[in-house]
């Protein structure tokens, strides 16, 4: 059993606030067919700034570091798909981040940006985080999500989360 100590599970106390000012969803579906993962970021970002009352424009100016969470680059068959989509955002030069730590990347991704706002360095930051799985067939992607597993010691246990899952069971 692992144990922590107690200075590993305090809570970090933050050098100033961090709020969350707006945020934009794409419609969530099974499949985009006719919507490329950029297009899906962009209807995000513009939905981000109607909160606002403000054109995507404005809301870019307040922006300093941008942090994106995607966990496989395998499904949109695309490598550094924040650098693509920190482009179509219009965002560059800014600085940017890419996160994956498998299933906690969506809160790892804003785990970064809020420790980038509390820490000074930056006023305001994006946090934006997509997957596409709709661009593979099921078996295809259960494996690739698999691929995030230490192969050497959890692989022989299951080639499909379903299968750490029923071990861990």
């Amino acid at each position: 059993m692992i144990k922590f100590s107690e200075q590993q599970l305090q809570v970090p106390k933050l050098m100033r606030p961090v709020y969350l000012v707006t945020a934009g969803q794409s419609k969530f579906d099974r499949a985009f067919p006719d919507k490329r993962t950029e297009e899906l970021c962009v209807d995000a970002l513009t939905m981000a700034a109607d909160m606002l009352a403000m054109e995507p424009a404005e809301l870019k100016k307040y922006i300093h570091t941008c942090y994106y969470g995607h966990f496989a680059d395998h499904f949109g068959d695309q490598l550094l798909g924040e650098a693509v989509i920190h482009d179509r955002l219009g965002l560059d030069p800014l600085g940017n981040i890419g996160v994956k730590t498998g299933g906690a990347t969506g809160g790892s991704t804003l785990w970064e940006a809020m420790k980038a706002v509390a820490s000074g360095y930056s006023d305001c930051v994006l946090a934006m985080g997509w997957e596409r799985m709709d661009e593979v067939p099921t078996d295809e992607g259960n494996f690739l999500i698999s691929c995030a597993a230490d192969k050497d010691w959890e692989g022989p246990l299951g080639h499909i989360y379903t299968g750490y899952y029923a071990v861990m069971a």
